[in-house]
C-alpha cells in the first residue's frame, strides 16, 4: 500500500513539504477476510510513518523537504 502526503501552508497557499511512503503487509488468510486484516495493518504502518515525518517536519523544517 502507497501513500503520499503533502503539508501545505495554508497561509501561503505553498506546499512545504511532500513524501512518498509505503508499507507491505502479508495477509494472514487468501480469503477476504485475510485482505482486510493485511490493509488494516497497512494502514496502520502508514499513519505511523506519516505522524513520525509530520513530527520532524514540526521539529526541523529541513526534515520535510524530502
Amino acid at each position: 500500500m502507497t501513500a503520499h502526503a503533502q503539508l501545505v501552508d495554508l497561509k501561503r497557499s505553498t506546499i512545504v513539504g511532500m513524501q512518498r511512503f509505503e508499507a507491505i503487509e502479508t495477509a494472514p488468510s487468501e480469503n477476504a477476510y485475510g485482505g482486510v486484516v493485511a490493509a488494516n495493518r497497512a494502514v496502520a504502518v502508514l499513519l505511523d510513518e506519516i505522524t513520525g515525518w509530520l513530527r520532524e517536519c514540526v521539529r526541523q523544517s529541513s526534515a520535510c523537504r524530502r
